[in-house]
């Protein structure tokens, strides 16, 4: 029986504080929410403003748990953030 690599150690970046304005995934939801990543990969990029995860808080934690790179889109600095995410 083949041994199946390990996955990659994906840290992920600090969470805005506003990215709270959004409820996690736990459980049940979570873990169809990884299955449903890891079968169709990463399809809207998790954005960040100041380096920081302002939105796609669920995609990121998906994406460390199947050691998968998540791909990021920087807000401008020049922006609100809440303005932008709304």
């Amino acid at each position: 029986m083949a041994k199946t690599p390990p996955k990659t150690e994906i840290k992920l970046p600090l969470f805005h504080p506003l990215a709270g304005m959004f409820p996690l995934l736990e459980g049940k939801d979570f873990d169809d929410f990884v299955a449903d990543i890891g079968k169709h990969e990463l399809q809207n990029d998790i954005d960040t403003w100041q380096g920081m995860i302002l939105e796609g808080r669920n995609r990121a934690r998906a994406c460390q748990k199947l050691g998968i790179e998540p791909r990021y889109h920087e807000r401008s600095s020049r922006a609100k953030p809440l303005r932008e995410t709304m």
